[in-house]
């Protein structure tokens, strides 16, 4: 029985890791007057590897987002390649886990800015200057696809109800997606991108997006990505993004697959790390396992 149960364990790396650094921790003394704490923190690691049971990944190679974490990693041959800072959802408008592959990216993008962002942060502006709109580089248009001039618009007569309008950001130094976005299959409209915002990386506690995920450094995962595939690596500075007339599309020939994960708990080096519940998601899975606290 003992072997039946040890060979049906995950075997992907964050799992292995975690158990390992688990047994190490378990034999190190607990004090007295720790051992509140340190009961809370096994419940933590126990759940965690729970969510990686559920969750595993097959892939030797792979990227995986770790959401508590604000972190980005490239991992192959059982080791981290590539480390990137990124910013994540706000706990208001968390970012999904999900499981997809990197298919291409685009350089200097376009915005296609959300209707949700559009009509709760933009028409407010709007309706007090519609120039708000040419000093940003954004185009509008309605419905049917022409584009209108947003002075010549009534906007005290527009609500969020019956906003019928497109806005989009053409590229440029100020783009919300920066330089370049990396694009992959998801039911939430999620990508990760670059982003002007850049002294947001940081922060230590890094949730304050809308919901994608901004990346540190991106042209480096860009670059490593066409590495990988044996292709010349010739990739735009970022003057000559924003120069750019039109978006340029790379598409991939070996996507990489992409995982975004939440764990609060991971290994490193052998040793546990603890980080922040950020979207509050433990305590339920918690009580599922070992109850309500006495």
């Amino acid at each position: 029985m003992p072997a039946a149960l040890l060979a049906s364990q995950p075997a992907n790396r964050e799992y292995r890791q975690l158990q390992q650094a688990l047994a190490q921790w378990l034999a190190a003394p607990v004090l007295p007057d720790s051992a509140a704490r340190h009961q809370t923190q096994y419940e933590l690691v126990a759940l965690n590897l729970e969510r990686w049971r559920w969750d595993g990944i097959p892939e030797p190679e792979y990227i995986l987002i770790n959401l508590p974490a604000y972190e980005l990693e490239v991992i192959a041959r059982d080791s981290v390649q590539r480390r990137h800072r990124v910013v994540v959802g706000k706990p208001e408008t968390p970012t999904p886990t999900l499981s997809s592959r990197l298919s291409h990216f685009t350089l200097a993008p376009d915005w296609h800015v959300p209707h949700s962002i559009a009509t709760q942060e933009m028409l407010p502006r709007l309706k007090k200057d519609p120039g708000y709109l040419y000093r940003n580089n954004y185009r509008l248009t309605d419905a049917q696809g022409r584009g209108r001039n947003p002075w010549h618009i009534n906007w005290s007569r527009v609500t969020k109800e019956n906003f019928s309008y497109t806005i989009r950001q053409s590229p440029c130094c100020d783009n919300a997606l920066g330089n370049i976005v990396f694009r992959f299959a998801n039911p939430y409209a999620i990508y990760v991108h670059d982003t002007p915002a850049r002294a947001l990386f940081k922060a230590s506690r890094r949730a304050l997006s809308h919901g994608c995920i901004r990346l540190q450094n991106p042209m480096l995962l860009a670059a490593y990505l066409l590495r990988r595939e044996g292709r010349p690596v010739q990739l735009p500075t970022e003057d000559e993004c924003a120069r750019m007339p039109r978006s340029r599309y790379v598409r991939l020939s070996r996507p990489l697959p992409l995982y975004v994960r939440y764990a609060i708990c991971t290994a490193e080096n052998g040793q546990l790390r603890f980080l922040a519940d950020v979207y509050h998601r433990d305590e339920s899975l918690r009580q599922a396992l070992f109850g309500l606290r006495p």
